[in-house]
């Protein structure tokens, strides 16, 4: 919750001059679908979904990817990627890039580290996602 109080407190004092403020006004659909956006990522929910903090909580999916499920014969593979992803999300706002909804309507979004590494890809090099584009069967 404090995360929450610092973060709001951050937009507070950049929303007087931003777009953002303008937002509703010109009918400019929240959640966006696309464009880049800074969030506070707060946890991981499995290792492919996190719950972040932008003007309200969301979830998003993790754009490009897909981690074991926590449930099933794949569960000690998924509480790791969750735990990994946990582990990695940034613990200050920062920058995500939206690019769309998925089947089940959550927001993809593309969250990067400090250093502007994307989460996904570092998924991927960990070993605890694999590549995939939402098409076709589940890798």
């Amino acid at each position: 919750m404090k995360n929450l109080f610092i973060f709001l407190g951050f937009f507070t004092g950049i929303l007087a001059g931003s777009c953002l403020v303008d937002a509703q006004h010109r009918g400019i659909e929240f959640p966006p679908r696309e464009g880049k956006y800074l969030i506070l990522a707060t946890e991981a929910i499995d290792g492919d979904t996190v719950r972040f903090f932008w003007l309200v909580e969301g979830t998003a999916r993790l754009y490009g990817i897909n981690a074991p499920e926590m449930h099933g014969e794949d569960r000690d593979k998924g509480e790791a990627a969750k735990k990994f992803l946990q582990e990695k999300l940034p613990k200050t706002p920062t920058w995500a890039r939206i690019v769309g909804r998925e089947k089940y309507g959550r927001t993809l979004m593309d969250i990067s580290d400090m250093g502007g590494l994307s989460l996904s890809k570092t998924m991927i090099d960990a070993g605890h996602a694999v590549g995939w584009d939402g098409k076709g069967k589940r890798p």
